[in-house]
């Protein structure tokens, strides 16, 4: 059975699977922050994030970059909590890159899918804008004292299809630091 959280929208209440909430977290690397989030291919968990926040630039010039066996940190009971970190790889155009960590975070597998998805569905975002993350101790328990990540809303508006394959655009109000966050349906 599926446990869901409530979030409350103006009159109605939408359900986000827990699933969703306890596969995002917080991550630092060097003093950039953002949200990460974990997913399984082919039976191996892996951590996706924005590239910015791996590879920093300034004026130009690579200053801080991951490299195999570097260490990114997680929030996890309001302390930083070192991994150890291999990279697997960054995008060539867009702000993704690809992590692997020893220690598994999360049991529950949340499958990766479009399937049912439909024009004008309402879809979620999560994560970390500003550095930002729900306090209450209620939503700390519930994702095992990882911090709850913000909500923001869009809904789909179409799929863009280019040599690189389908990206489907979300139509929302999002929070600077928050355009590489994972959502939900």
């Amino acid at each position: 059975m599926r446990n869901n959280l409530k979030v409350q929208e103006n009159d109605k209440i939408i359900m986000i699977p827990t699933e969703v909430f306890t596969c995002v977290f917080h991550l630092k690397f060097g003093s950039s922050t953002g949200t990460c989030f974990e997913i399984d291919y082919k039976g191996k968990k892996y951590i996706v994030t924005a590239k910015h926040i791996l590879r920093q630039v300034k004026s130009g010039k690579v200053v801080k970059e991951l490299k195999n066996n570097d260490f990114i940190e997680i929030s996890h009971n309001q302390k930083w909590i070192s991994q150890q970190a291999t990279l697997i790889g960054h995008h060539e155009s867009a702000d993704i890159s690809v992590i692997s960590i020893d220690n598994i975070m999360t049991e529950l597998i949340l499958e990766c899918s479009s399937t049912g998805m439909v024009y004008g569905q309402e879809a979620y975002f999560l994560g970390f804008p500003y550095n930002m993350y729900a306090t209450s101790n209620a939503d700390s328990k519930v994702n095992r004292y990882f911090p709850m990540p913000l909500v923001k809303k869009a809904i789909i508006s179409g799929v863009v299809s280019n040599r690189e394959g389908d990206y489907l655009l979300l139509d929302g109000i999002n929070n600077r630091g928050g355009v590489r966050r994972p959502f939900s349906l």
